[in-house]
């Protein structure tokens, strides 16, 4: 093997794990600062195991990290950070390795020779591992942050990293304990490294046919909700076709005698009252919908209402000017505005006064969609209703508002805002134009 002055070679191991840390901040986005103290405090006994064990030092990393992780994740999920963690040691483990590799043909570095110029070895072994480190991180974060599937896929990936740095340790310390050297373990590296690639990238295409069949199942639904629309549409046709002609024949029965004018206006208010209940009752009101030109988003409110509707709960739906479009994706929309008016229909139907409203208002700057709804009891705080999780109804059930949450943080020109006026809870939820 190639001989380092003990300083050098602590060196070199020390600045590959403060690598490690800038790797795990930037890809898992830690903040607590205990969290890296702690590190700090122990890189020096890590550091020296590194320098005689890299298995052990790899399962301490791990150790530790999980010790000072786990409690956090039962509020805020551990996919993003373990996922992170487990790239960030890959890095560790892989690119120190090519590193080496690289200076030991720049430098032809004799075996188990003390080398004269090791300061000039760990320079350039120091840089190449940052501009490695560097470069990796860079086009990871910009893969992790482009794939939004990513997260959805993240137990996936999880469990394919664990595999492979439980290979790449296994073999760096049967190399170790055999003292093979050169070309042998180049090669073996890059086996792992292919073949782990390789699986990536098989996994990577079968989500994105997984992917291809939700967006059919999606586009299907959307039909459905259209076909709905569409029913109800002809329903409200008919309807005022039968009230039409009712009408007629309503008008025929006032007494044109002008004696009889104090039964003429009772006969009047009674036509009056049975007017109203139509247009109560009647799919007219939903006749903002036409404003409303985007056509999922139209399905979904019409079944949503409608759902309402069949469980007793009064609805009303404005939109005064025409709405043609809205500056976020159509399917990240129509699951936010569905998670929404489901929230808001399960709280009124157990409500008393049972009711919800929905408004859409457009301006130069945004257009802002408010969703209204009763409910009973006391609310819990909004910080309560974005945990994952939560449900008025028990565990496993509450995935609607972290949901929700998760959307508004990954996009940046929407904006949402809970608060309660006039016994309504409201939900306004705001699209920037630019």
């Amino acid at each position: 093997m190639v001989v380092l002055s003990a300083f050098s070679y602590f060196f070199i191991e020390y600045f590959d794990l403060f690598l490690l840390l800038i790797s795990v901040k930037i890809l898992t986005g830690i903040r607590n600062k205990a969290f890296y103290f702690v590190y700090l405090l122990l890189s020096f006994p890590l550091t020296l195991l590194s320098m005689t064990d890299a298995l052990i030092t790899g399962i301490a990393i791990t150790a530790i990290f999980l010790l000072l992780r786990v409690k956090h994740w039962r509020s805020s999920g551990y996919q993003k950070e373990l996922l992170g963690f487990l790239i960030s040691l890959s890095l560790y483990v892989i690119l120190p390795f090519f590193s080496s590799i690289i200076v030991s043909y720049l430098f032809k570095t004799p075996l188990d020779l003390l080398l004269d110029n090791s300061s000039q070895v760990v320079a350039v072994t120091s840089l190449l591992d940052s501009l490695f480190f560097l470069a990796s991180l860079f086009f990871i974060k910009k893969a992790l942050t482009a794939k939004q599937a990513i997260s959805k896929a993240a137990p996936i990936y999880i469990l394919q990293l664990i595999v492979f740095l439980s290979f790449v340790y296994l073999f760096v310390e049967f190399l170790r304990k055999m003292q093979m050297l050169g070309n042998f373990r180049l090669v073996m590296m890059g086996f792992l490294i292919a073949q782990f690639s390789f699986t990536t990238f098989l996994t990577y295409m079968t989500l994105k046919k997984n992917k291809a069949k939700t967006e059919v199942s999606r586009l299907k639904e959307q039909i459905e909700m259209m076909n709905a629309y569409t029913a109800g549409v002809e329903k409200n046709y008919q309807e005022m076709k039968k009230f039409q002609h009712d009408y007629k024949n309503l008008l025929l029965g006032l007494n044109l005698d002008l004696a009889n004018v104090g039964e003429n206006q009772k006969y009047l208010k009674e036509m009056i009252e049975y007017s109203h209940q139509f247009m109560e009752t009647s799919i007219m009101r939903f006749s903002g919908m036409s404003n409303l030109q985007i056509n999922s988003v139209k399905s979904l409110i019409v079944t949503k209402l409608s759902q309402a509707e069949r469980q007793g709960v009064k609805v009303l739906f404005e939109c005064i000017v025409p709405v043609q479009e809205i500056n976020l994706n159509e399917v990240k929309l129509v699951r936010t505005l569905g998670i929404l008016l489901d929230n808001a229909i399960e709280a009124a139907v157990t409500s008393d006064a049972k009711k919800i409203n929905v408004l859409f208002i457009e301006s130069k700057r945004q257009v802002e969609v408010v969703v209204e709804n009763s409910y009973t009891g006391k609310l819990p705080s909004i910080e309560s209703m974005n945990k994952l999780g939560f449900s008025s109804k028990g565990s496993n059930r509450g995935f609607g508002m972290s949901n929700l949450q998760a959307i508004v943080k990954e996009t940046k020109q929407i904006e949402i805002n809970h608060y309660v006026n006039n016994d309504l809870f409201v939900t306004s939820l705001t699209i920037k134009k630019v």
